[in-house]
Order: C-alpha cells, then structure tokens, then sequence
C-alpha cells in the first residue's frame, strides 16, 4: 500500500481479515477491513463500500475513534444518501457517547460539510439537536452548541414565549462568548434585543441591539442584520426618549443602503422609522417633508404581497402620527382604519391602501322597464268574506271574548 502497490495489497489483506473474523477478533478485523477498503477503492472495486461499513461497525466500540472516524468520513463522501446517512448517525452517537476533544472537532467538522447538500436540511437539524447537548470545549462544538441553542431561542420567541427565550438565550451568551465567534454572538445578541423590545423592556434591549450593532458593523454578509440592529437601536432610542439620537441612527442606516436596495422595501421603511423619532423630537416640518418625498418616490412602486400590505399600513400609521402632532383631528381616524384593514390582508386592495385611491363613480339609474315596482298591499277581507256569521261583539271588559272564527 505505502509503495503504491494497492493492487498486490488485496489478497494479503483479504486473507489477514478472513483469520481475525474467523477467530472473533472484531476489533482488529475492523481495521483490516479498512486498510482493505482502501485498497479496494485505489482499484475500483464494487465492495469498496461494503469494506469501509464493515470497518465502521466493528470500530464502533474501540476505545481510539481514529479509524471509526475515517471510514464514516469515507462512506458520506463516496454514499452520502446512502450509507453514508448510516454512517452519519453511527457518528453522531459516537460523539454522544464520548469522544477526546481533537477527534471530536474532526467528526464535526465532516458532519458539518456532509449535512451542508442540499435536501439534508431536516436531517441536519436533528442530528445538531441531539450534539447541542454535548458536554465539552472545543471550538466547534461551543459553537454549534451555541447556535443550535439560539435557534431553539428563536422558535420559542416565534411562538410567543418571551419569558422562556429569553433565559435560553441569556443561559447561552456564555458559550457564544466562548466560541470568539462575532456573527453568532452578534445573532444572539440581536434576537435578545428583539425579545426585550417586543416585551416592552426597552433599557434592558438597548445594550444588546448596540452589541449587535457593533458586531455586524464590518460584516458586510450581513448587512441586513445589522440595518436591523440599527432599526431596532434607533426604535429603543426612540422610546427611551432619546429622539434626536434615534433620527441619527436612523440616519445611519439609510445611508448603508447601496443603489440596488434604493428602491426596495427596505430603505422604505427605514425612513418610516425615522419620520417617527422626528415626530417625537417635535420636528414636524422634517416628518412632513420626509412622508411627501416618500410619496412621491413611491408613487407608482408596488413591493408586490405583503411588503407593499406592510409598507402602506406603517405608512398611513405615520401620516395619522403626523395628522394628531398637527393638531388635525379629522382624518387621523379614517387612516387608522386604512393601516388595520392593509395589515390583515397579504396584499392590499386599491380602494383601501392606494396612495390616491380613486372615487367612486355615480352608479347609473335603473331604466323604467327594469325599476322595481312599489309593492300594493292589499285589504284585510272582512269577517263576512271569512265565513262568520255571527255579528261582532262590542268590545266590553264584562264580556267575554268573541267566537273564533274558523
């Protein structure tokens, strides 16, 4: 093998197998079996695979991981979909079950890359579940550690549990931190943000949202999360009655916006946020200014589904915002029922969430043919054409009640 000989190497190897399996020896049969399979795919041989899953099953229990770890490595790149599934799991388990730190990153590593195909996504989620609970140091695996958890935080956040996302993503900072990994901290210190904000815990959600902030700053991959951690920062500033420091940073987010995004959703509804603190910063004649540009830039834009709901319901919000600053009380009403009716739909119709909806034109009056007639309403008949022949009684509170008819 070493000389390069794989070739000659088969039938030695074969036979040094045979003699192990037949005396029980598994352990070490194994690790024939996978100098053997390497000989067998040098060749191209159809029981290479075979070789390498025989080597994995009897070196699952060895106490060094090394050639365990090499033959999965081998059947997920030759058999992704299917022995190397198999041999995925059997890694997994092996991991679970104890593996020293240096191996451990290695298996990581290839169970990253291996679950990394398209179509694995389900597959992938399980098996990092089940290694998040993991015990141990090592790079990767505080990290997958970490991120595995800050997802779980967010399902929980998406389902409304603030209270509980929140202690997972706090117990989980310390990992992060841990892993001198920035984007995943600065993604677990954006979702804390985010789960203080909407909990309405706005001085404890301002430091993270800066963290978040000045994490992403330079990473350009994710620039629309970090225009999301200036959003929700300049949102924070704005509550906490700080909004000359919230136009700023609105401001800044803007201004990252690139020549593509300009006319996208996004740099939209940024300068709603800022119309917002301008409104709360008592500078009117700027929010004013700002909601007329954005209606004309605008004006014959549609985002297409839900964004454009989106954008027009936050835009007649904030023109009612500026209506009640302006001390105008009369239509501040009417856009309110605008911007409820625009966000219940996923996409809005003309007549309620246009920028200038149309009247409505005079419906024509029906032809004379097609009028509908007034209804004649016809005579009761009287107590003769009803068959009673008995006279009316005079009505008297002595007297008992006349004979029915019948």
């Amino acid at each position: 093998m070493r000389a390069g000989d794989a070739a000659g190497a088969v039938a030695p190897l074969s036979e040094a197998f045979e003699t192990l399996r037949a005396a029980g020896r598994m352990v070490d049969a194994g690790l024939v079996a996978f100098w053997l399979a390497q000989a067998l795919e040098a060749t191209g041989h159809a029981q290479t695979d075979e070789a390498y899953a025989f080597a994995l099953a009897a070196q699952e229990r060895a106490p060094d991981a090394r050639v365990f770890l090499d033959a999965a490595r081998a059947l997920m790149r030759r058999d992704g979909e299917g022995r190397g599934e198999w041999a995925a799991d059997k890694l997994v388990a092996r991991i679970v079950a104890g593996m020293d730190e240096a191996t451990r990153e290695e298996a990581i590593a290839a169970l990253v890359k291996h679950y990394a195909a398209p179509g694995r996504e389900r597959r992938r989620d399980a098996a990092m579940a089940r290694l998040a609970d993991v015990a141990g140091g090592g790079e990767l695996l505080v990290f997958l550690r970490a991120t595995t958890r800050s997802m779980q935080a967010l399902d929980v956040y998406k389902q409304g549990r603030l209270a509980e996302a929140r202690a997972m993503i706090e117990a989980n900072m310390g990992d992060l931190r841990a892993a001198s990994r920035p984007d995943a901290l600065a993604l677990a210190s954006l979702l804390k943000a985010r789960i203080d904000y909407a909990d309405g815990a706005h001085t404890e959600a301002l430091p993270a949202a800066e963290e978040a902030e000045a994490l992403m700053r330079d990473e350009r991959r994710d620039r629309a999360l970090w225009i999301e951690a200036l959003s929700i920062k300049a949102r924070l500033l704005e509550r906490l009655d700080r909004p000359n420091d919230a136009v700023e940073t609105a401001r800044a987010a803007e201004a990252s916006i690139t020549s593509q995004e300009a006319g996208g959703a996004l740099l939209a509804m940024l300068r709603l946020d800022r119309v917002t603190a301008l409104l709360r910063a008592e500078r009117i004649d700027e929010a004013r200014a700002l909601l007329e540009s954005e209606k004309a830039r605008l004006k014959d834009v549609d985002f297409g589904g839900e964004p454009q709901a989106l954008f027009v319901a936050a835009f007649n919000d904030r023109v009612a915002a500026l209506m009640i600053a302006e001390k105008d009380f009369r239509a501040p009403r009417r856009r309110r029922g605008r911007r409820w009716r625009c966000s219940r739909r996923s996409r809005p119709r003309a007549t309620d969430c246009a920028w200038n909806p149309p009247a409505a034109s005079p419906r024509p009056w029906p032809a004379a043919s097609t009028r509908r007639r007034p209804r004649r309403r016809c005579a009761r008949p009287s107590r003769s054409a009803r068959g009673c022949s008995r006279p009316p009684i005079p009505k008297s509170p002595t007297t008992s009640p006349p004979t029915r008819c019948i």
